[in-house]
């Protein structure tokens, strides 16, 4: 059987960095929407079981982030960061189906 997926997606990130020149920290944490699409192809290979190989990628877009923290212990925000993120991922699995089809 071949299939082809796709929708909406959402990812949390969070971002950090240490600066140790200016002992600094910077963190942040976004959920970002985005969209996903992919496919795949499972087997039947005996009786009830299976087994799939899928494709699968995703957008999130670009998203500019600010993000606060410290340097030398006074607050301080790093400003528009721009971040890309992309996704692909391939799975392999192998499914047993319950009851007689």
């Amino acid at each position: 059987m071949l299939y082809a997926k796709g929708g909406g997606a959402w990812v949390g990130n969070k971002y950090s960095a240490d600066l140790t020149a200016f002992n600094e920290h910077i963190q942040t944490s976004v959920t970002q929407p985005g969209w996903t699409v992919g496919g795949g192809v499972e087997w039947a290979f005996w009786n009830n079981w299976s087994a799939k190989v899928e494709y699968d990628y995703y957008n999130f877009s670009t998203a500019n982030l600010s993000l606060p923290g410290t340097i030398a212990g006074v607050p301080e925000v790093v400003p528009a960061v721009n971040v890309k993120e992309t996704i692909q991922t391939v799975k392999f699995g192998i499914n047993y189906r319950f009851g007689s089809y």
